[in-house]
């Protein structure tokens, strides 16, 4: 069952790394990218709980 297990959070992981490359490019012409970008950042920061 290991492997499977990491073939998931793999797939995980490269899910969110998506999501975070969408959130770039569909900010980029926007005049608030940094504070969207610092809500991202808080975001993680709360759902890791390192906030």
């Amino acid at each position: 069952m290991a492997p499977l297990s990491v073939f998931i959070l793999a797939l995980a992981g490269g899910a969110i790394l998506y999501a975070v490359k969408e959130l770039f490019v569909g900010v980029h012409r926007e005049a608030r990218q940094a504070l969207i970008m610092s809500a991202l950042v808080v975001g993680f920061a709360i759902g890791w709980g390192l906030v």
